[in-house]
């Protein structure tokens, strides 16, 4: 069978200009990191083919979700939903099962792949919005990373402006970092909903290399903490906030859907911190944009504290983003 290396070699070689500006200790970095990558992968690729009996060598695979664009909740768990439903389509189920997990601030994969009477995930796949963010690095107070990565160091030095790079470089050396977490997490597609299907890319896909730019935004504080209600908690959460609501003052409105509480703006400049908290793991948030009608109230909604290893102060954080604008390409046919 034809290796996947054979199938990225292009789009590697495409990539030697941008590994050729870099330190030489650097490229060593990435050398070892995309090899891992590459290695994973083909591994993936070679065990489904002998599961299905079939060649699974592309680089990419597509299906439609069949979830309306009107379906209601957290946009991101919605595209999960639909990557869910278009993976279970390309993977034949009577060998495979794709379970969901994700969530806005879940701390496994959105995606896990088993063989059928196996406990251990084959390979995930992350999903991404064809706007979206992919990840990040948190800073030290002095401004670098937390551990001792060439590739994350010179990642933070763009994102300070302590380093100027041309876009080719900068989506490069993005993409040398995903395959590191791609390595770490069995990550082996990146799955981008968009209108009525779901594309399932490798890293190195030449589409995605093409179609996608991924970029370093600056360095910004980030209070870490919270994240959205994810929509498997829903119903639970609405109870607690049901029971909640008696106990606080200045209610001028509430909505148990879409878990929000209204008060007046001069009762929530009174609220104590620990009046926000309705359980150990949920509590009142301002929403980023007040959108209640009248001025003189305050919109809060229910957020999730995370339980990421975060500290509990204002970070650093070096952002990293993905931009999808996919140009007219011939359908590839799923195995």
């Amino acid at each position: 069978m034809e290796k996947v290396a054979d199938v990225h070699r292009d789009a590697v070689l495409a990539s030697l200009p941008e590994m050729a500006v870099l330190p030489e200790d650097l490229q060593t970095e990435i050398t070892q990191i995309l090899a891992s990558y590459d290695s994973f992968y083909s591994s993936v690729i070679a065990k489904l083919s002998d599961l299905t009996k079939k060649n699974w060598t592309a680089t990419r695979y597509s299906s439609s979700h069949g979830i309306s664009a009107a379906a209601v909740g957290i946009n991101h768990e919605i595209n999960e939903l639909r990557a869910h439903a278009a993976t279970t389509k390309i993977f034949p189920t009577d060998i495979l099962t794709v379970e969901h997990y994700g969530g806005a601030n879940s701390q496994k994969n959105d995606l896990e792949v088993f063989v059928k009477g196996e406990t251990e995930p084959f390979f995930a796949v992350e999903v991404k919005s064809y706007q979206a963010q992919l990840g990040q690095i948190i800073l030290t107070t002095e401004g670098k990373p937390r551990t001792d990565s060439l590739l994350e160091n010179y990642i933070s030095q763009i994102s300070q402006s302590r380093l100027v790079v041309t876009p080719e470089v900068e989506n490069f050396v993005t993409r040398a970092w995903l395959a590191k977490k791609f390595v770490n997490q069995k990550i082996a597609f990146v799955a981008v909903p968009y209108r009525e299907k779901v594309t399932l890319f490798s890293l190195f896909d030449l589409h995605f290399l093409r179609d996608v730019s991924l970029t370093i935004q600056k360095v910004r504080l980030k209070k870490s903490g919270s994240s959205n209600v994810p929509l498997r908690d829903k119903v639970e959460v609405s109870q607690i906030l049901a029971a909640s609501i008696p106990s606080l003052v200045g209610v001028v409105d509430y909505d148990l859907d879409k878990l929000t509480v209204t008060l007046t703006r001069t009762q929530y400049d009174k609220m104590a911190l620990s009046e926000k908290y309705l359980s150990d793991t949920w509590f009142l948030g301002r929403k980023s944009s007040n959108t209640a009608d009248n001025p003189e109230h305050i919109m809060l909604t229910v957020k999730k504290l995370s339980s990421a290893d975060l500290p509990n102060a204002h970070t650093q954080h070096v952002m990293m983003s993905l931009r999808y604008k996919p140009t007219p390409i011939k359908p590839i046919a799923n195995p």
